[in-house]
């Protein structure tokens, strides 16, 4: 093994998924020097065609436009909204690539074997193994002043230690490439997450059977709003081709500034009178009837927290799976192995002729277990001088999912903010901008950094407490408003005078990245108007009762709020010690709640253009309502003269 001597540069990113992408570009954007680089031959991440951890019809399930970053909109977003495949996401990070001429700063098919800080220099002493060239591979020992891990929450496969039980084969979701290698097999899929749904729909494609596990009851949350409500065939793969209007895809109901204006309490009870009949309509073992049947014991742990006390499950493939037939879908606490049996107890069984079919103990046989169960985080090659402790790695001990304590601006860990709703990478985006401000000196961690951050992550066990060990997991607009407000960023809330129609686009259309390029540091304000002129001003207005219940509480909540903030600077004691404010799911707005992001004045100066949206949108109603009936009268007047 060669090496060469020691040398030194100012910023190393390790990893060029995604969110090793977008610290690339934020750090050179802002005149600093960085590399990135990482293990595989391909940037992309998972996402790269040599990554073989997905698999073939694998499609996102966050819109093309909420991953695509804040500066650099879809090509394809003249078409609508749509659910991108693994290629055309890798085609899209491509073009990112290309665009911002990413590519001459990486360095691929480069190990980091260990990377460690001396604090007496303040430098990182890393130590790099190239493996491009011929024959032998090239060690590097290089000094750089700062560190950010982008290796992403996925880099070390988890299998319960009691699944290890079992005699016949076991795969972990990073194992599974194609339905080919479970033909005639019966299979075993663990897990009700969104890997889950992937390989569960695959593999029931050729396998001879196949039952899928959790352990708790989830919520799946369909891709697409307006088919799945009124379509008594709903198939999600069906609809992943086309293109939608705004309102026709799952954020238009979850992250909004109109949804989020709603308190938490309010949102689950009109969350749950959304779907409340779709059993009834579509019938018990219609995907709409399991999903119900699903979803709403899921929910009744918390009835007015619904699907913001867990992590929701993105798709409803394996729904339609089992609504055809396919699968079996077995709920169960407990599960005990012998040999190649494994018997699941107080387990309800959901199939296509029987929702649910509850047993104490039910017996599978099965040939092959794929074991969906996430990922451990390991930094072992991340080290510092002695006496500094070990490295915490749990991101929600680490402010804003980013800066451990102790480390200080040393290192960033990005890509490791999974938000309930939206994309990892745009969470990465916005904390980027926000390191590239520290290291040029625009901006300083708060002294209190590591306080901060405890608070927040009792804030985020409480809010997400059915699901309390999932240490990645954030709320989307929360936390991203709340790491703009460091910045500088806020989106705009009042357009341009001379489209007075957009101010509805800005209320109503999910909180798009783009927005946060509407004004204040790193503004490019004609990146959101690349996309938010694509669209008509009422593109994004959700079904009744929900739009109903936005449009009452657009008016109603500034006056509430406005109320929840005088008790809190007349009484701050109230809330002290306390995760969350006392009664916040009723007496504030669902944005508010979150990473500190308490009203200000600041923000009742929006008041008058959230009014001005809901009047707007009255109007545009009470319109469409009158032609309605006038117009189809008017087409019959001559055939009946």
């Amino acid at each position: 093994m060669k090496s060469d001597k020691m040398t030194t540069a100012n910023i190393l990113i390790v990893g060029t998924g995604p969110s090793g992408l977008v610290a690339l570009k934020e750090m050179q954007e802002a005149g600093l020097d960085a590399i990135a680089v990482d293990s595989r031959s391909s940037f992309g991440g998972v996402f790269a065609p040599d990554s073989g951890v997905t698999f073939e019809n694998l499609h996102l399930t966050i819109s093309s436009i909420f991953m695509s970053f804040s500066d650099f909109p879809a090509p394809d977003v003249d078409k609508g909204v749509k659910y991108w495949s693994q290629d055309e996401y890798f085609d899209y990070l491509t073009r990112y690539v290309e665009h911002f001429g990413l590519k001459q700063h990486m360095q691929l098919e480069t190990t980091v074997e260990n990377a460690h800080l001396n604090r007496q220099t303040g430098k990182w002493e890393v130590r790099l193994t190239n493996h491009s060239y011929p024959g032998e591979p090239r060690t590097t020992d290089k000094i750089f002043d700062k560190l950010i891990v982008a290796t992403g929450a996925n880099n070390k496969p988890k299998i319960p230690e009691e699944l290890m039980q079992f005699k016949g084969e076991i795969l972990h979701s990073t194992d599974y490439r194609s339905a080919e290698q479970v033909r005639g097999k019966k299979v075993l899929v663990v897990g009700m997450g969104e890997g889950s749904a992937d390989v569960a729909s695959s593999a029931a494609e050729t396998a001879a059977n196949v039952t899928v596990w959790g352990r708790r009851y989830p919520d799946c949350a369909p891709r697409f709003v307006e088919p799945f409500l009124n379509d008594a065939k709903y198939d999600e793969y069906k609809h992943m081709a086309q293109h939608y209007k705004p309102n026709g895809v799952l954020e238009s109901i979850t992250i909004t500034r109109a949804v989020r204006n709603l308190p938490l309490g309010l949102w689950s009870v009109a969350l749950q009178g959304l779907v409340s009949d779709v059993r009834k309509k579509h019938g018990p073992n219609s995907v709409q009837g399991l999903s119900r049947a699903l979803t709403a014991r899921a929910w009744e742990s918390d009835y007015y927290s619904s699907d913001t006390s867990m992590v929701p499950t993105k798709s409803a493939i394996t729904l339609t799976a089992a609504a055809k037939g396919l699968l079996d879908i077995v709920i169960a606490p407990e599960i005990s192995i012998e040999n190649n049996m494994l018997t699941l107890r107080d387990a309800s069984l959901f199939q296509a002729t029987e929702v649910p079919n509850e047993q104490e103990a039910y017996d599978l046989d099965v040939d092959v277990i794929v074991a969906c169960t996430g990922f451990d985080l390991a930094f072992d090659w991340i080290s510092c001088s002695e006496g500094d402790g070990v490295l915490n790695t749990n991101p929600r001990t680490w402010f804003k999912h980013c800066f451990p304590a102790g480390m200080g601006e040393h290192l960033a860990f990005v890509g490791f903010a999974r938000p309930h709703s939206g994309g990892i990478p745009q969470c990465a985006e916005m904390v980027s901008r926000y390191i590239a401000q520290l290291h040029i000196g625009n901006l300083k961690l708060p002294t209190d950094y590591d306080q901060l951050a405890s608070s927040d992550a009792a804030a985020e066990r409480t809010c997400f407490h059915l699901t309390p060990e999932y240490n990645v997991l954030v709320d989307y607009m929360a936390y991203m408003m709340s790491v703009a407000k460091l910045i500088g960023c806020t989106p705009k809330a009042v357009p341009r005078l001379t489209k007075p129609l957009d101010v509805v686009k800005y209320w109503t259309f999910p909180l798009w990245p783009c927005f946060f390029r509407t004004q204040g540091v790193g503004a490019k304000p004609d990146a959101a108007e690349n996309v938010l002129s694509k669209f008509g001003p009422f593109d994004a207005l959700t079904p009744m009762p929900l739009l109903a219940l936005q449009l009452l509480c657009g008016i109603v909540m500034p006056f509430i709020n406005g109320s929840s903030w005088l008790v809190n600077l007349l009484m701050p004691r109230k809330n002290m010690g306390r995760a969350l404010p006392r009664l916040y799911k009723w007496r504030m707005s669902k944005m508010y709640f979150m990473y500190h992001n308490s009203l200000t004045l600041k923000d009742f100066t929006t008041v008058f253009t959230q009014w001005l949206a809901v009047m707007l949108i009255i109007g545009y109603l009470i319109t469409k309502s009158i032609s309605s009936v006038i117009l189809p009268k008017r087409k019959l007047r001559p055939a009946a003269e």
